[in-house]
């Protein structure tokens, strides 16, 4: 690659006056691999903002569970100053309790949604560990997508097709988030097709555009039937057009398992060993184009 480091892990600030839902939080952050740095402290929040580069922000409206009054609001108005002031900013997850927020202060929310800091507001009611880590990557692909565009060098990003089972999504997602962050990978799953579209057609047509296919195995989806089988022999059919030793086919193991008969030839990923993910960045270096 052209840059061959990743990109440093991106900085999550959490704001929460409730210790259990801050252990949550930097749990779910670390999951996806990114740098949490927790505080229940509304002051301790606006030092670090002022202080230290933080790239997404959770924040709860209501930081004391007795009052109505939304105090986490005092940190969005630090956060707008400092894309006002710099033309950029961490992003903010808004969470709430169930102290139901004021007109005004729906008002102001939306507000910042519609300039874009804001780019996600979760209940504490039905927030559970997939919503939260979504709307962390949905953040992260915002930064990576402004990275990509201030980005001068003129080299074409590498087009990545990351495919996994139904059984595995939530494996994936870690593995996901880390290749968002790429500033040369233009990374395609199967999630990120739009309601009414035709599945077999578009992937179909993201293999063919694809410049490696990044497939993902675990005990499990081995031993699949179906559609994941029409998927890998689209992609072995595709392989087999490409010149003689380019790399188009990547074997991910989740986990240690087989890998398909069909695949055999092909050296996999062992992701789930110290090291794995900065060996399929090795692999995906020579394939960047200039």
């Amino acid at each position: 690659m052209t840059k061959t480091a990743p990109l440093p892990k991106l900085r999550v600030l959490i704001l929460d006056d409730d210790a259990n839902y801050r252990e949550y939080y930097a749990k779910w952050a670390s999951a996806i691999g990114f740098s949490p740095i927790a505080t229940g402290n509304l002051s301790d929040a606006q030092k670090i903002i002022a202080n230290q580069e933080i790239d997404i922000a959770i924040i709860d409206l209501f930081l004391d569970r007795f009052s109505n009054k939304a105090k986490g609001l005092l940190l969005f108005e630090d956060i707008s100053e400092l894309h006002e002031k710099n033309g950029f900013g961490p992003f903010i997850i808004a969470v709430s309790g169930d102290t139901a927020a004021s007109t005004l202060d729906m008002e102001m929310i939306s507000d910042y949604q519609s300039l874009g800091i804001v780019t996600a507001f979760l209940s504490k009611e039905t927030l559970d560990k997939g919503k939260m880590q979504n709307a962390v990557m949905a953040a992260a692909e915002k930064i990576r997508v402004l990275n990509n565009s201030s980005n001068l060098d003129g080299h074409q990003s590498l087009r990545v097709f990351l495919y996994a089972s139904s059984s595995d999504k939530d494996s994936v997602q870690g593995l996901r988030g880390r290749l968002n962050l790429e500033n040369d990978i233009d990374l395609w799953y199967e999630e990120m097709l739009l309601p009414g579209q035709n599945s077999g057609f578009e992937i179909e047509n993201a293999l063919r555009s694809s410049d490696v296919f990044l497939f993902c195995c675990s005990a499990n989806s081995v031993m699949e039937e179906g559609y994941i089988q029409r998927v890998l022999k689209s992609a072995l059919d595709i392989a087999r057009e490409k010149p003689e030793g380019a790399i188009f086919i990547i074997p991910i193991k989740l986990e240690e398992c087989q890998i398909p008969p069909s695949l055999k030839h092909l050296q996999p990923v062992n992701l789930y060993e110290k090291g794995g993910y900065s060996k399929l960045l090795r692999s995906l270096g020579p394939r960047i184009k200039k």
